[in-house]
């Protein structure tokens, strides 16, 4: 039976679409025990990235459920809530996705609602004094991408009231280190995903991450994750290294503000896999071509580390 404590490595993971704009389930429940079998423990279904934006109430619930039945027993699912319009709506989901079996749940700053400190605050407390569950949650502070403010005081005020807060995913890499000694062990930090198998989040203490890049390697994530858990931070960093391509994402800093290019830059590398990752709609515009260049020549360099993780693991 899962737990829902956050540890070990985590996964946002996406949802493939069909040519028709619906999500490919078969594909998608394929991929998640692709992810399970490389080592993940926690999967975050519909996030900003993993299409959750594009998808309707009844494809949310097809995807949640289908999560959890493909990931197993030893697997937390905690689904992501970005676009709750209010306090009623979320907890309304919280309660629907506690229904269909959901460990906990994943909440972030919304892409269409500005809030500051107090705002979220009064959104999540507002919902959780609602809800007929009593699931964990772990909040989000996506600020750079949306706007709005999930700080770490609004966390722990919110983990003082209800008792609930699980993980606190911090999307800033400066202000990580500042984060773990505030919280100071109340809860796990996660920092951003995209950081190099995120060493930085390791270097301050946290023991889990919620990594983006183990839709794609998950075997590797977990090794990494494995061996810093076991204190081995020189084996640790030595494997990310084979593996830091993938986040060395080309210099052009746009890239990294761009929601469409990071779902076609996970969708390119899965399909070199054998994945049918196609993303969704307003996702759905070829990779320019020198990108699509670096990304195949990326990938042959992944392909060739595994030699290297094995001697490590062993």
């Amino acid at each position: 039976m899962a737990s829902s404590t956050w540890t070990r490595t985590w996964c946002v993971n996406p949802v493939p679409f069909d040519a028709t704009g619906s999500p490919d389930m078969d594909e998608y429940r394929r991929h998640v025990r692709f992810m399970v079998e490389g080592g993940v423990r926690g999967l975050v279904p519909l996030g900003l990235v993993g299409g959750g934006l594009q998808l309707t109430p009844t494809e949310r619930d097809l995807v949640v459920t289908a999560t959890i039945e493909a990931a197993g027993p030893d697997v937390v699912v905690y689904p992501a809530i970005l676009d709750a319009f209010g306090s009623a709506e979320l907890a309304e989901r919280i309660d629907r996705y506690a229904d269909l079996g959901a460990h906990g749940i994943y909440l972030g700053t919304s892409p269409f609602v500005r809030a500051d400190e107090s705002g979220s605050h009064a959104l999540v407390d507002g919902a959780l004094r609602r809800t007929a569950t009593d699931l964990p949650i772990v909040c989000y502070d996506n600020s750079n991408f949306t706007g709005s403010r999930f700080g770490v005081g609004t966390a722990l005020r919110l983990h003082d009231e209800h008792g609930r807060v699980a993980g606190y995913k911090q999307n800033d890499p400066a202000v990580v280190a500042d984060v773990v000694a505030e919280v100071a062990g109340r809860f796990p930090v996660a920092p951003p995903c995209y950081d190099r198998f995120t060493m930085l989040g390791y270097r301050n203490g946290c023991t889990f991450q919620a990594a983006a890049g183990a839709a794609v390697v998950p075997r590797a994530v977990a090794v990494v994750s494995d061996l810093v858990g076991a204190g081995r931070l020189d084996d640790a960093e030595r494997v990310s290294e084979g593996f830091a391509p993938l986040y060395a994402l080309p210099e052009h800093e746009w890239i990294a503000d761009s929601l469409a290019l990071y779902a076609g830059i996970y969708c390119h590398l899965l399909q070199r896999q054998g994945f049918r990752f196609v993303p969704p709609a307003p996702f759905r515009w070829p990779l320019p071509e020198w990108l699509s260049r670096r990304l195949d020549e990326t990938w042959e360099q992944v392909a060739s580390s595994y030699a290297a993780l094995e001697a490590v693991q062993s």
